[in-house]
């Protein structure tokens, strides 16, 4: 059943049609690749045009109608032995010939000779043989003599009488088709027949031409063979009819040099009855070929036109199911492929960047506090005393040793419970030596140590770290800061730094400021709060990264 639907696929954006290049047309496409977008548009597209092509050339009702008449206006195959004879071998049968037809005239010089043909099977029954030199005169000269062949033997037709006239002529005689009139239905092969003939078989031929149209070269081919057959068929039936007409004139004419007028007439009204016959015979197989040849044609171009039609929405709609699931497909391995990559990339990129920070890091911190210590050393024991001095052991101040070396208790938070080795301060940094513990931490602001800043600074980052790991917990500070003498106090953090004992020596953490830059005038107090304990930890540092502001 011819499909109702086309695909009427036609992107109206140029640019998404592009035509694969010829390689890639030799190569196709490989399993597992994503076709592009702009190639499936260009196949999909060239299909809709083939197929409105092919309907576009389709016949009408109105072509239908005019074949069907030029075959019903044909003679029927029925007719053949019937009304007109058929041919055999190129021949009429001479079932089909009047008693006195002849076949083939053929001339021989001696007796030897003809009796030959017999032998060889060259003559067949109704043919007649011409002897030149069959009788020999009594003054020494061959007379010819005819002879007709029955099947078995040869029968002389002609005696050795001269022939007084041909038609009112005589000697030599040279008969043409308007010396014998036609009769009846009795016509001659003219020119203007043959051109008869030549339009309806041009006629035919156009007619094939139309159908041709209908379809690819699969149904070309069908007409091709059409035309063939009927291009044989008439070719075959001009030369029946051609031979079979100038056989029967050379019979005729070779016959009247020997034979009576009578037998020579009837001879050409013999011919002449073949020649109808055999035009007859040969229009109404022609007619009967071009009416099969049409037909059969017709009905393969159908036939394959539906089945391109079927075959093409198959084969699209496989292709376009086929070309979803590969792009669907690849695409889910694409994405896979990428968030495996992605993931790969990034880990190792963080691994990377920890790595190098750590390093970074801890090459800083050492250099720091190498420069750091040297720095504190610098000072003179009256330069540290003269800005610590007045605020030993007093509030908001800097807690005292006892002689034991440690904080007196007096100094102590009431509820720390606890103490540490020491904790010192030198400038820019807040330190813890030794191993410290502190019990009975609360609201996060125990304090470990005091200082005072000796100038106005821009204050940019304040990381933690812890120089030898702890065995358990997370070891978290605070540092903050206040502007009048200890009655407020600010934290510069919005997440406090955190330092857990899995992240092992040296582990550190900035924790985020409150701003990328925080200002401190000079003067400004700075305390170190512990808000959870590291078990085991042995001392921890705070640096205070800044710019000194003029």
């Amino acid at each position: 059943m011819k499909p109702t639907k086309k695909p009427g696929w036609n992107p109206q954006d140029a640019t998404k049609i592009i035509e694969p290049s010829a390689q890639k047309r030799l190569e196709g496409w490989a399993p597992g690749e994503k076709p592009k977008a702009e190639h499936f548009n260009f196949l999909v597209q060239n299909i809709s045009e083939w197929i409105e092509h092919l309907d576009s050339d389709a016949l009408t009702q109105a072509d239908l109608d005019a074949i069907q008449a030029a075959l019903d206006a044909k003679i029927s195959e029925s007719e053949i032995g019937v009304s007109v004879a058929p041919l055999t071998g190129g021949k009429i049968p001479s079932s089909y010939l009047p008693n006195l037809a002849l076949t083939s005239v053929t001339v021989v010089q001696t007796l030897l000779e003809r009796d030959g043909l017999a032998q060889a099977g060259t003559v067949q029954s109704g043919d007649a043989v011409k002897v030149v030199q069959a009788v020999q005169a009594d003054d020494g000269s061959y007379l010819p003599r005819t002879f007709l062949f029955d099947g078995t033997s040869f029968v002389l037709i002609s005696s050795d009488s001269d022939v007084d006239s041909v038609q009112g002529k005589t000697g030599v005689v040279t008969l043409l088709s308007s010396d014998i009139p036609e009769a009846g239905d009795s016509r001659y092969f003219t020119e203007a027949r043959e051109l008869a003939v030549q339009a309806y078989a041009d006629a035919a031929v156009s007619a094939e031409a139309v159908l041709r149209q209908a379809a690819d070269a699969e149904i070309e081919e069908a007409f091709v063979s059409a035309d063939s057959a009927l291009a044989t068929s008439l070719t075959s039936a001009y030369q029946a009819a051609d031979t079979a007409l100038g056989t029967t004139l050379t019979e005729a004419y070779q016959a009247a040099d020997s034979a009576l007028s009578s037998a020579l007439t009837e001879a050409f009204e013999a011919a002449d009855t073949a020649l109808s016959t055999s035009l007859t015979s040969a229009y109404q197989a022609a007619d009967t070929a071009l009416s099969a040849s049409l037909t059969s044609a017709y009905e393969a171009a159908d036939a394959v036109v539906t089945s391109a039609y079927q075959a093409a929405d198959t084969s699209l709609s496989a292709t376009l199911t086929s070309a979803y699931e590969a792009a669907d497909a690849a695409v889910t391995s694409a994405y896979q492929a990428a968030d495996t990559a992605l993931s790969a990339t990034l880990t190792s990129a963080f691994e990377a960047a920890d790595t190098a920070l750590s390093a970074t890091l801890t090459s800083a911190y050492q250099a720091a506090d190498t420069a750091k210590l040297a720095e504190a050393n610098s000072y003179t024991d009256a330069e540290i005393l003269e800005n610590v001095t007045d605020k030993l052991g007093v509030a908001n101040g800097i807690a005292t040793l006892g002689s034991d070396g440690k904080v007196p208790a007096d100094q102590l938070p009431a509820a720390s419970g606890g103490g540490l080795d020491t904790a010192t301060v030198r400038r820019f940094e807040l330190s813890v030596n030794g191993p410290y513990y502190v019990n009975g931490i609360t609201s996060g602001n125990d304090a470990i140590l005091f200082t005072e800043i000796p100038y106005k600074m821009a204050v940019t980052s304040a990381p933690l770290r812890v120089f030898l790991a702890g065995t358990s917990g997370s070891l978290e500070v605070n540092v903050e800061y206040s502007a009048d003498s200890g009655s407020t106090w600010t934290s510069l953090y919005t997440t406090k730094p955190v330092a857990a004992f899995g992240a092992g020596n040296f582990a550190t953490d900035a924790g985020v400021l409150t701003a990328q830059s925080i200002t401190l005038s000079g003067g400004t107090l700075l305390r170190l709060n512990l808000s959870q304990v590291q078990q085991g930890a042995d001392g921890f540092s705070v640096n205070l990264v800044h710019t000194q502001v003029a």
